[in-house]
């Protein structure tokens, strides 16, 4: 994991890759939240359990968010509107990033 002061994205799953639509809707939240560098840790839980298990993640998928050492999860699939419900969520959870 990052230290708070640099952005820290990570995706938990379990097993299959992220499709490249939801990887690309993560990368432009990201662009919105935070203006610089930023990290996103994709973690196959099948593979890293006890990751998992140490962070609290018990579902999957889950993509938590921490920025300024504020954390936020969004749970569940992101199939449709990846980039806005990232966003709705983040923004509102830390205060961070663009206004729509």
């Amino acid at each position: 994991m990052s230290s708070d002061t640099q952005p820290c994205f990570t995706l938990y799953l379990a097993g299959e890759a992220p499709a490249e639509a939801v990887l690309e809707a993560i990368r432009q939240a990201m662009q919105a939240l935070v203006d610089g560098v930023y990290d996103l840790d994709v973690v196959n839980v099948l593979e890293h359990a006890e990751e998992a298990d140490a962070e609290g993640v018990f579902c999957t998928p889950t993509l938590v968010i921490n920025i300024n050492g504020m954390e936020c999860r969004l749970i569940g699939g992101l199939v449709r509107g990846e980039r806005a419900r990232i966003l709705d969520t983040a923004q509102r959870e830390t205060g961070h990033g663009e206004t729509e």
